[in-house]
């Protein structure tokens, strides 16, 4: 399956979720409660990025370290 087609089935998985569970009525919310959902849904986004990053960044130290001690 290429990325994309991936990707779309998440989005396509997770709104049917959401359709269950909330009863398809996000379609009716009003707008300023969905900018605010997904002010918060980016937020979370950024925390598990800074997360990610620092993660990536211990491995580029280590991978750094090992480079150095080969001959």
């Amino acid at each position: 399956m290429k990325d994309h087609e991936q990707f779309l089935a998440v989005v396509r998985k997770r709104l049917e979720a959401g359709a269950k569970e909330y009863g398809d009525a996000s379609h009716r919310r009003p707008v300023g409660d969905l900018l605010d959902e997904i002010q918060q849904e980016l937020a979370d986004v950024c925390g598990w990025s800074a997360i990610l990053w620092g993660r990536l960044e211990h491995l580029r130290q280590l991978t750094a370290a090992q480079k150095e001690k080969q001959p």
